[in-house]
């Protein structure tokens, strides 16, 4: 490309070699010997740099000061290209924009080295200026041409067998073409019971399916998207749009369980949807995994999340998930696994359950005005304890029954997964039995060591001391989510295990002085906190820009 620019710029005024042949890929290129002596008597030498030629633009930079090696990318202005100031993308040429600068920066620098051409130069120039431009209105036009599907359903396993269909030709007559198919795709698809035919039919023909996509959420089938209208006759404002990206794994692996200060978050799996990750296996393709925060090692903010990306939390290391990769098997292979080991059967069957939901905001603050007004407020508050127990009773039953399994597991998922469930079961169990006999020894009297205290407030406690049952499962609770944080660290699991370790156990009485006989203050402006200031103009306001719905798009 560079060296068809020179030439059209410079005609018959000067001999222009092309040292990179077509097909070259510049990122492995070594010169050879006479390229060497080519480079050093030439006058000067264009190459497109942001290290596009890879080792080789050491050699080219090093003599910079020379101005006779010249990076055609140097004067595109670094807030216009892809990736930033240190790994900025160098393929300029896809936008045409940016390679008309380019395009500039070659006519500027000939006509510094071929003064007595100036003229024809700058001439033949404005002529590849209006290519350019017609170039790029041509390719505006043309994805504007592009209807948009309101339907918001997304066929992508339909389209990837209709492409394997129409490409049999290739792959079953003389002479065999090889054939791949290559996906791009931010959701799952809406027809993933069309996936096994899909891969039959691919994996027959020996067509393997490659798939550029997103990450799929831990555990969840729908993850939040940040979607910023594109069209600026719409409103701006950045919504987020519930779409479907997930599960990594053919059956639920997590129990969800809303504790800790990650409850709503979605983290990164490390895989990618299930139904997609097997296509490519399958086939002999791969899944590549896309996310503008996945080299992110901390929790990624809204701020921080880009547009038309979903909102993940936290990723992980490829080099470390791959020990973890799911099951890609056929659904009868993978249901006679699970059948075979109590402790996979239990936490697929947990994991169908629906979410676990501790005791949302459990009161903590018991004023003493008398003995019976303190025995009303601890029987009120044990009965957000009574309506939970039996829900967490019955999930922790039937993820007990897998232990006799638990040590014939042997990949790490599922050692992790059913740690994990159990660890976290158990801890909510916990910290909700030991709420409940904590209040019910306080229903059998207590009697305050400061004689001004006139409050009790139950405070969160490392130590579990409400009976040798429950401090038991405190204790087995702890083991097995410090296994999961040692035993698998750098991973979604061992994150949330580390998060449920920080949230202690038990619980401790405390007290106190709130003045329970005490006058309230009185609502109103006695406080001489001065009202807002009413508005007596009213602010003209422009209508509102209309909204579009992101999933019609």
């Amino acid at each position: 490309m560079i060296a068809d620019i020179v030439s059209r710029l410079t005609e018959e005024d000067a001999e222009v070699i092309q040292l990179m042949g077509d097909g070259v890929d510049p990122h492995l290129y070594k010169p050879t010997r006479d390229d060497m002596i080519r480079l050093t008597n030439a006058d000067i030498v264009f190459y497109n740099g942001l290290m596009l030629e890879g080792k080789m633009q050491e050699l080219l930079a090093r003599d910079s000061s020379s101005q006779k090696f010249i990076a055609v990318t140097k004067d595109i202005p670094q807030q216009n290209l892809l990736g930033g100031e240190i790994h900025a993308d160098p393929h300029v040429w896809m936008d045409v924009r940016l390679w008309k600068i380019a395009l500039s920066t070659m006519t500027e620098e000939l006509c510094r080295k071929l003064p007595q051409h100036t003229d024809k130069i700058r001439d033949r120039f404005k002529k590849l200026e209006i290519e350019f431009d017609a170039l790029h209105s041509y390719g505006l036009k043309a994805i504007e041409s592009i209807p948009i599907d309101e339907s918001g359903a997304e066929m992508t396993f339909t389209a990837i067998k209709r492409t394997a269909e129409a490409a049999r030709i290739y792959r079953t007559s003389s002479p065999k073409r090889n054939v791949m198919i290559v996906v791009f795709t931010d959701e799952v698809g809406n027809d993933q019971d069309k996936a096994d035919d899909t891969t039959k039919l691919c994996a027959m023909l020996g067509i393997p399916v490659y798939v550029v996509g997103v990450p799929a959420p831990f555990g969840l089938a729908e993850v939040r998207m940040k979607y910023v209208e594109f069209d600026p006759k719409y409103d701006q404002e950045e919504q987020w749009v519930v779409i479907e990206q997930g599960p990594e794994t053919l059956y639920p692996e997590v129990v969800r369980v809303r504790s800790g200060r990650f409850a709503d978050d979605a983290i990164d799996s490390g895989f990618g949807p299930f139904s997609l990750s097997k296509l490519c296996a399958d086939t002999g393709g791969i899944y590549f995994r896309v996310h503008p925060n996945s080299g992110a090692r901390g929790r990624v903010t809204d701020a921080m999340t880009a547009p038309l990306s979903s909102r993940l939390r936290h990723f992980f290391d490829p080099d470390v998930m791959r020990a973890y990769q799911p099951d890609y098997v056929s659904q009868a292979k993978l249901k006679e696994e699970i059948a075979s080991n109590r402790a996979k059967a239990a936490l697929v069957e947990a994991a169908r359950k629906t979410v676990v939901e501790p005791m949302e905001s459990p009161e903590t603050v018991f004023p003493r005005k008398d003995e019976g007004s303190l025995k009303a407020l601890l029987g009120e508050a044990q009965k957000a304890a009574a309506r939970l127990q039996p829900k967490l009773d019955v999930l922790y039953e039937l993820l007990k029954s897998g232990l006799p399994d638990r040590e014939k597991l042997r990949e790490k998922r599922w050692q992790a997964g059913y740690d994990l469930a159990l660890g976290r079961v158990l801890a909510v169990k916990v910290r909700t039995d030991a709420y409940n006999l904590m209040l019910a020894q306080a229903s059998l009297g207590m009697n305050f060591k400061n004689p001004k205290s006139d409050t009790w407030k139950l405070e969160p406690s490392d130590q579990v001391k409400v009976g040798s049952a429950t401090e038991k499962l405190a204790t087995q609770a702890t083991e097995l989510l410090t296994r999961v944080v040692n035993d698998h660290e750098g991973t979604p699991w061992a994150l949330l295990a580390a998060e449920e370790l920080r949230t202690p156990l038990g619980y401790e009485w405390t007290e106190t002085f709130t003045d329970t006989n005490g006058v309230k203050p009185m609502a109103g402006n006695n406080a001489n906190v001065p009202n807002a200031r009413a508005d007596d103009k009213k602010k003209m306001l422009g209508p509102p820009k209309p909204k579009r719905d992101p999933k019609r798009l």
